[in-house]
């Protein structure tokens, strides 16, 4: 193995420590492999991935947004979007045609919502509950949702939608996700 030397450009963006690389905070910075014979030069984006202490976030292509505690019927973009950690500047949300974008912060938070972080990755907006995509969390989700499990031959439905549906957090979508909505919808129980 040669010796070599590894320099980096601005060593608050990442280190290099015991043959690793560790980004620290999001930003971009020069690395730079040097030997005897060659030197190496590249560039490393490090990106802060969006982050909640109270909602359920995943990291994919799309990544999601859960908000899977739910004691509300309805949350604004702008209430929900205070529990992100690393929402970035020039964010940008859609609504569920994916097309129409959404400049009043007051609008519901809604199943099926894009939102684009100003660091260009992608999330889908899941609100448990809101199986109607409509922002709000009444018996209209709950007749929805009772419609889906007791049809022999349901619609196939996107991932996010599903999210939404499993209301007991099972892994499947069955009368017990209704009986809980239902339950929450009519006062018997204070969230779902």
């Amino acid at each position: 193995s040669k010796n070599f030397k590894v320099e980096i450009e601005d060593p608050s963006v990442v280190k290099y420590e015991n043959g690793r690389l560790t980004g620290l905070k999001h930003g971009e910075t020069t690395l730079k492999v040097v030997t005897s014979d060659i030197t190496f030069t590249t560039r490393i984006t490090v990106k802060q991935l969006l982050s909640s202490t109270k909602y359920v976030i995943s990291h994919g292509t799309p990544g999601y947004v859960l908000i899977n505690s739910v004691n509300f019927e309805s949350i604004t973009l702008q209430n929900a979007f205070q529990n992100l950690t690393a929402l970035k500047t020039g964010y940008k949300v859609y609504d569920i045609d994916g097309k129409t974008e959404i400049t009043d912060m007051t609008t519901d938070f809604t199943t099926g919502m894009k939102l684009v972080n100003g660091d260009g990755m992608v999330y889908i907006l899941v609100l448990k509950g809101d199986t109607n995509q409509d922002g709000e969390i009444n018996l209209g989700d709950v007749a929805v949702l009772f419609q889906y499990v007791t049809d022999s031959n349901p619609p196939e439905k996107t991932e996010e939608i599903l999210k939404a549906y499993d209301v007991v957090e099972s892994g499947e979508v069955d009368l017990g996700s209704v009986a809980k909505l239902f339950q929450f919808v009519t006062g018997y129980r204070s969230s779902i």
